[in-house]
């Protein structure tokens, strides 16, 4: 086997670059304080951090936060009750939030109870989720309504989602995770890149 050793590659100029026309084939390690691609590279795989690499997309889903309750709950007869509430920071004001809420083991014992889940951001309602309607008869009604809202905060501050639910008629009881220890309510938040 034959090899070359020298300290300094020189392009013709003494100043210039070398510039290898036919390009190089390496077989082992190549290390370099700098390098400056002029069209486009393709490896195998990459190693080390990409931590300063720029315009590199990283994909639409950006974090994810959840908050899960097996807390029973009643609902009080007037006025509106928070069961969780979930905290996120968006990274960027155009980012999207996507909130998706469930309620486990909803339980009401009377014939025309009703009550409506809402989502807050922060102080201020944005939606109102499904109603959740009594049994109409004498038999209790179980059930776990669930339901998702995409949200435009445009913000990079702290945000607070809250789920609420609110006695619209009826008097009787209504209960959330009803005596059931392993039924979880749930408030998820997505932060989706624009």
């Amino acid at each position: 086997m034959s090899e070359i050793r020298v300290d300094n590659i020189i392009g013709e100029t003494g100043t210039d670059a070398v510039r290898f026309t036919k390009g190089i084939n390496v077989t082992g390690i190549v290390t370099a304080t700098n390098v400056s691609i002029g069209s486009s590279v393709t490896a195998t795989s990459f190693f080390g951090s990409g931590a300063g690499l720029s315009g590199v997309s990283a994909g639409k889903l950006l974090q994810v936060q959840q908050t899960v309750t097996s807390t029973q709950t009643t609902i009080g007869t007037s006025g509106e009750n928070e069961i969780m509430n979930v905290s996120i920071t968006p990274s960027a004001t155009s980012s999207k939030v996507l909130v998706c809420c469930n309620m486990a083991n909803c339980y009401t014992n009377g014939t025309t109870t009703e009550v409506q889940f809402i989502i807050y951001r922060d102080s201020t309602e944005i939606t109102g989720l499904a109603r959740y309607f009594g049994s109409g008869g004498t038999t209790p009604v179980d059930g776990s309504p669930n339901g998702m809202f995409l949200d435009s905060p445009n913000s990079t501050s702290s945000i607070t989602y809250r789920l609420k639910v609110a006695r619209v008629n009826g008097s009787d009881g209504y209960v959330i995770n009803h005596t059931n220890s392993q039924a979880k309510s749930s408030i998820t938040v997505m932060e989706i890149a624009a």
